[in-house]
C-alpha cells in the first residue's frame, strides 16, 4: 500500500508542526498539581489559570492608572478585598499581592482539601 505524494500547503503545514514533542506534555508542575489537589477534571485547571490570568489584568490596569487617583484606589480595595474574602490572599496591603495569585490558591480553596486539611 503505497500512501500518495502530499502536495506543496501539506508540507508546509507538517513542516510547521513538531511530532515529538507536545506542548501538552510539557506539563509535570501542572500534573503536580491536579494530583496534589486531587482535582479530577484538568478543565478546571484550565479555568483556575484563565481566572488568575484575568485578576493578573486587572492588577497590572490598575497600576498604570495614577495611584493618587480616587477610582483607582476605590478599585484596589474592591478588589483585594474580594480576593481576601474568597480566601486567595492572606492580606489586603496592595496591588502586589492580587498580582501573585496563583492558581493553586484557587485549588486549596476546593471543598474537599478543606475537608481532608481538617481531619489531618
Amino acid at each position: 500500500m503505497s500512501l500518495r505524494k502530499l502536495k506543496y500547503h501539506e508540507k508546509k503545514l507538517l513542516k510547521q508542526v513538531d511530532f515529538l514533542s507536545w506542548k501538552s506534555d510539557q506539563n509535570l508542575r501542572e500534573v503536580r498539581i491536579l494530583r496534589r489537589y486531587r482535582v479530577q477534571k484538568r478543565e478546571d485547571y484550565v479555568k483556575y489559570n484563565r481566572l488568575v490570568g484575568e485578576i493578573k489584568k486587572i492588577a497590572n490596569k490598575l497600576q498604570q492608572l495614577d495611584p493618587k487617583d480616587p477610582y483607582r484606589n476605590t478599585q484596589t480595595t474592591m478588589l483585594l478585598e474580594k480576593l481576601f474574602n474568597m480566601g486567595l490572599i492572606t492580606k489586603t496591603t496592595s496591588l502586589a499581592v492580587a498580582d501573585s495569585v496563583t492558581a493553586s490558591a484557587f485549588c486549596r480553596r476546593r471543598l474537599p482539601v478543606i475537608v481532608m486539611r481538617e481531619q489531618i
